[in-house]
């Protein structure tokens, strides 16, 4: 708990955008606490957020990208921790893809608040996945999934294997791959699952939000 404490608000080497906007954060989310409460249904509540999802160039935000992949416990598949060296090699690595996301919605800008990393090689790997807690709870992964799943299928994938490798603080996302209607292909080490779907005959996904192309 202390560690956590001093990564969250005392070691700032490098402060973002969204360390910033924190405060303004989190007055929005207290008017969507009171959206939600109002809402008839969880999926009216969704759609009254009129969520909007821009995938950002991470080049731009390599600060960003950085601290989302190793501050981030909770929404994190895999928690891989990476050094400034190591997100440059996957950066220029032709064989690697990195998603980075921003979502906007009717209360107001959250930052820049999903990363990814797929491999790509004999099989597309989604090597990692992280996503800010501040967002968690509203279907937004769904959507970036399915940008995997395409980003797989025009590279010539006819399936994409998602991984979950389990720590103190990730449970919340467990079955998210089985949510999804990922099949388990295998048991890894050091409990660790391996996750795949078939591209060739995926239906796209009910999602609820729309995705833009990034302003920057």
């Amino acid at each position: 708990f202390m560690s956590d404490l001093y990564f969250d608000y005392f070691e700032k080497a490098v402060v973002t955008d969204e360390d910033k906007a924190k405060t303004a954060q989190y007055q929005a989310n207290s008017e969507r606490k009171k959206l939600m409460d109002s809402s008839l249904n969880f999926e009216s509540y969704l759609n009254s957020l009129e969520m909007k999802l821009y995938r950002v160039d991470p080049q731009k935000n390599v600060d960003r990208f950085i601290q989302l992949v190793n501050k981030t416990n909770q929404f994190n598949l895999t928690t891989r921790r990476i050094t400034e060296k190591e997100a440059s090699d996957i950066l220029s690595d032709d064989n690697c893809e990195v998603f980075l996301y921003r979502v906007v919605d009717r209360f107001g800008d959250n930052g820049i608040v999903a990363a990814a990393i797929i491999e790509y090689g004999q099989k597309a790997i989604i090597s990692e996945f992280t996503m800010s807690c501040r967002v968690m709870g509203r279907k937004i992964e769904d959507a970036i999934v399915e940008d995997f799943e395409i980003a797989a299928k025009e590279r010539g994938y006819n399936e994409l294997i998602g991984l979950y490798k389990p720590t103190e603080k990730n449970m919340p996302v467990k079955d998210l791959y089985s949510s999804l209607g990922y099949n388990i292909t295998k048991n890894c080490e050091e409990g660790a699952t391996e996750y795949s779907i078939d591209l060739k005959s995926l239906a796209p996904r009910k999602i609820y939000v729309e995705k833009k192309e990034s302003e920057e």
